[in-house]
Formats: C-alpha cells, structure tokens, sequence
C-alpha cells in the first residue's frame, strides 16, 4: 500500500497578515523544540490587513496557526507537531500559537531531477518516516502531511493553505 504526501503551502496573495517576532531567534528551516520563541514570543503585524487560519511569519517557512486549527489537529490526534502560543502586539484579541513540527524524514532523493524538471513529484525514503501525520524533510522547508491532514483541513474549511502532491 503507497501512501500520498502533500506538501503545506501557504496561499499567496489576499493581502493577508505577516507577523515578525520582535526578537532574532535562529531558525534552519523550520522551528526546531529548541526556539528561543517559545519564551520570547511577542510578534507583531508587519504587513498585511486580512487574518486568516493560517499567518505566515516573514521568514518563509515558518507560519502560526489559529486556535481553530490546533482545535482541529488536536481533536483528531494528529502527530508530528506542536505549538506555543504568540502575543501579537495590538492584535490581543486574537489567538494564534507558533507552529513547530516535530518529526523529520529523509533527504529528497531526486533533488536534480525536481530541479531540472524532469520529475514532477518528490521521493524520499519511506523508511526514514516516523509515520507521523505532520513532518519535514530532511535540510528542506516542506513541511509535509498524509492524506488525513489534508482531508481534515478541506473539511473544516481552513483557510490560507493549500496542498501540492509530494
């Protein structure tokens, strides 16, 4: 049995709310467990006027999710990830949690290929996936998710994301 991927994009456009923390923090691709954000986790709105279920930060890949989000993953046992919640200064009446994922496959095995366009799709090896619904691949900014995620998303109707099969 193959499983399907699909990788977690943000929608572009829609003059949609980018948020920056006020403090650096380090970062190789996506939030790793040990972000200084966790502590220091004042952000504020530096471009933007419509706030959506998902917000980017300005460092691509790196996004917050809405309370319904997490709602949503935690209510169905999705794995792979976890959050901290974020002030958004002047913004107190919204709720949003920096996302981090915590689970990671291996390298893209036809990174050349992509590149040169002669593949469409990723491969990596299978058998470097935790099985974890929500992860990343290895010295990448995909952050990935099964099929469930997906579906589950759609269906609630989450709004500012998009899905490209892996």
């Amino acid at each position: 049995m193959t499983t399907d991927f699909f990788s977690i994009e943000l929608v572009p456009g829609k003059a949609q709310i980018r948020i920056e923390a006020k403090v650096d923090y380090e970062f190789s691709y996506v939030l790793d467990s040990n972000t200084n954000l966790i502590n220091e986790n004042d952000f504020y709105v530096d471009q933007g006027k419509n706030w959506f279920d998902i917000v980017r930060f300005q460092d691509i890949p790196n996004f917050a999710i809405s309370e319904k989000v997490k709602n949503l993953l935690e209510e169905n046992d999705i794995t792979g990830w976890t959050c901290f919640p974020i002030v958004i200064q002047d913004y107190t009446d919204k709720t949003y949690y920096g996302f981090q994922i915590l689970s990671k496959a291996g390298k893209i095995l036809n990174l050349k290929k992509l590149n040169n366009y002669v593949d469409e799709f990723v491969e990596f090896d299978i058998k470097t996936w935790d099985g974890s619904e929500i992860f990343t691949l290895e010295e990448t900014g995909i952050t990935a998710c099964t099929h469930k995620v997906k579906e589950l998303c759609e269906k609630a109707l989450i709004t500012n994301i998009k899905f490209k099969r892996l």
